[in-house]
């Protein structure tokens, strides 16, 4: 049995891992980590998601120890006061003994996380390309910002975090084993995991996702529907420069977004009517290249398909509650929303943050008190549900027989600036 942790996170994905480097050096707490699937070599060559960050969730990467070598912009930077020394990210061969060490396998950066900064986005509805009144373009040179959002890679991104954590002195790292059993004591939780390995700590935290077993084995309720979408996701190689302009386009029922992932290279997130997408993928890479050519009317220029297809079922949930006495829920255990503006990991991050700030701001509270844990839980609440309520209801008016208003109003904002500059401020949060 391991005892002594302020804190032990469940699930070892990006959320999850950004939560315990935060709340180890803001709060200077002991935290253990359990990830069932930790990082391994060669994932990054695999099929993966490309995800989109705004500027303040690049922040927030930094201040986990992410250096600006690999993209992160250099303002705006707010270090915790428990930092310490600066990790190291050159990775080095896991010894035998090592918490992490599997037999065979060494862990290393070899691929590092690097971010793709854009600087304009353009969204529009229709026929052909976009064109004045049926399109809007948001340009970070008029808010004063850098850019507006970043793409990277989820697996170099990860292995990177998880690296951190195994380097950072108040981490340890759980690998390989599954959530089994909770149990809530009077002065600890206790996580039980499938090893027979035991955690107890003050405050437990759930970041293993949609299907999150910390959650169920809590009882905690957890609303889910289906879009009756599915998204495709892949990337493709450009004719053009894929330059810093990031494209979104609503056509045909379905949505299409060409993110910027360096030269020559665009990530494709195509959301569309499960039964279009199911054909689609039986029309294979040809018929697949030939429908994202015509959906993205050239503004890449020709895109030819350069990674398997991965696909996956669109859905908007949340859990009736997010904390409670010893508990917190972060990231996809806490909420999902429909990837048309590309703000879950977004979300996710900004529970970590959030929570890592009440935790260090509780006073004299007791760690896992559920008073303290509600003004977390308030806060995302109110921000969650505004952001899932918004996407929501993009995807609805232009997936639906109100798209052509739905269209109107969007070329409408492009023609009011203060409008147009708080919808991007909301997103780059």
């Amino acid at each position: 049995m391991s005892s002594g942790f302020q804190a032990a996170v469940a699930g070892g994905g990006t959320v999850g891992l950004a939560c315990a480097l935060l709340l180890a050096r803001r709060c200077g707490w002991k935290v253990a980590l359990a990830e069932r699937a930790p990082p391994r070599e060669g994932e990054a060559r695999e099929p993966q998601r490309a995800l989109t960050l705004s500027p303040g969730a690049c922040e927030l990467l930094q201040e986990c120890g992410i250096p600006r070598e690999c993209g992160i912009p250099r303002e705006g930077r707010r270090p915790g006061p428990h930092e310490g020394g600066k990790p190291s990210l050159q990775g080095t061969p896991l010894q035998a003994g090592h918490p992490a060490h599997r037999e065979g396998e060494t862990l290393s950066l070899s691929d590092p996380p690097r971010l793709h900064a854009f600087s304009r986005m353009v969204v529009w509805r229709g026929e052909g390309g976009p064109a004045p009144g049926t399109s809007i373009c948001f340009d970070a040179a008029e808010l004063g910002a850098r850019a507006l959002g970043y793409v990277t890679r989820e697996a170099p991104l990860r292995r990177a975090l998880w690296v951190l954590a195994e380097e950072c002195p108040g981490i340890r790292l759980y690998p390989g084993a599954a959530l089994a059993q909770l149990r809530i004591g009077e002065d600890c939780g206790y996580l039980e995991l499938e090893d027979g390995s035991e955690i107890a700590a003050e405050l437990l935290i759930g970041a293993d996702g949609a299907n999150s077993r910390l959650r169920s084995a809590l009882g905690v309720a957890f609303d889910s529907r289906g879009y009756g979408q599915t998204g495709l996701v892949c990337e493709a190689d450009s004719s053009e420069s894929a330059g810093n302009t990031a494209w979104q386009r609503f056509v045909g029922g379905s949505t299409l977004a060409l993110l910027p992932l360096g030269p020559g290279r665009m990530s494709i997130v195509w959301s569309m009517p499960d039964g279009r997408a199911r054909r689609l993928l039986e029309d294979g890479a040809n018929g697949f290249e030939a429908a994202l050519n015509e959906a993205s009317a050239a503004v890449a220029g020709d895109l030819a398909l350069a990674t398997p297809i991965a696909s996956f079922p669109l859905t908007r949930g949340s859990a009736s509650t997010s904390s409670g006495e010893r508990y917190a829920l972060i990231g996809e255990a806490a909420r999902n929303v429909h990837p048309l503006a590309g703000q879950g990991l977004n979300l996710g991050l900004g529970d970590a943050e959030a929570l890592a700030r009440v935790c260090r701001d509780r006073g004299d509270a007791l760690i896992g008190d559920a008073r303290v844990l509600a003004r977390f839980s308030r806060e995302r609440a109110r921000y969650g549900e505004e952001m899932s309520f918004g996407i929501h209801a993009i995807n609805a008016a232009f997936e639906g027989p109100a798209a052509d208003i739905a269209a109107l109003a969007l070329c409408a904002a492009n023609r009011i600036p203060p409008l147009k500059r708080q919808l991007a401020a909301r997103a780059m949060r």
